[in-house]
């Protein structure tokens, strides 16, 4: 049996939300050490890998290698059903003729309410992707939030950005038909993660990429 409990659904959902736009159909490979899945866009510009530590749960169970085939639009709709006071508990049972998933909801804010959805599972077929270890030039860590402004922002301006970091700040640039935005964010190690912009980089570093798949990934929360 595989049985897994959040006491915040939100995590689930948030997962579901930003994955339901890049990717429609999903491996997620459930074992002794925790949820993983990997997944492409129909492009292959896009790479998903994400991997939930059984720590992350209140309480995991998996007695055997399972794999969930799900369609991320119709998991997306199901996850409607929760909220930030919502705990959700995953259960797929051993019998091979049960190709569904049961997740069960539960209102922790005093209405006491639950609710049981069954979601059928799918075969899909899907290749493993290696991804080799590699050491990044940079590295910059910013607040999610900001980040998702600057994608909103700019994808109505152009589809392209362009990055220029150093060790001292990060420049976002957009140039389109119509205009030209510059964005530049100076190091910040505010102890405040609302607010810090930390930057690991050796050298200046400039790079241009496509916005779309970005803007897919970070959807409006």
């Amino acid at each position: 049996m595989f049985e897994a409990r959040l006491q915040n659904a939100m995590l689930f959902k948030k997962i579901a939300e930003a994955l339901k736009e890049l990717c429609h159909d999903i491996n997620i490979d459930c074992d002794s050490d925790g949820l993983h899945l990997q997944a492409m866009d129909s492009s292959h510009v896009a790479l998903v890998s994400l991997n939930i530590q059984p720590d992350a749960f209140e309480h995991y169970r998996c007695d055997r290698p399972v794999v969930l085939g799900l369609d991320m639009q119709q998991l997306s709709k199901f996850m409607k059903f929760c909220d930030k006071d919502t705990s959700m508990t995953l259960k797929k049972y051993d019998d091979s003729e049960d190709n569904k998933i049961t997740m069960c909801f539960e209102d922790n804010s005093g209405i006491l309410s639950s609710k049981e959805c069954t979601l059928r599972l799918m075969d899909i077929e899907q290749e493993h992707i290696s991804i080799p270890e590699e050491e990044y030039e940079c590295n910059v860590t910013m607040p999610s939030s900001l980040f998702q402004s600057i994608v909103r922002d700019m994808s109505g301006i152009g589809d392209e950005v362009s990055l220029e970091i150093s060790g001292k700040y990060i420049k976002f640039c957009v140039d389109g038909d119509d205009g030209k935005i510059d964005l530049n964010f100076p190091l910040n190690d505010s102890p405040d993660e609302t607010k810090a912009v930390q930057i690991h980089a050796d050298d200046t570093i400039s790079q241009k990429y496509a916005l779309s798949p970005a803007e897919t990934a970070v959807p409006t929360q």
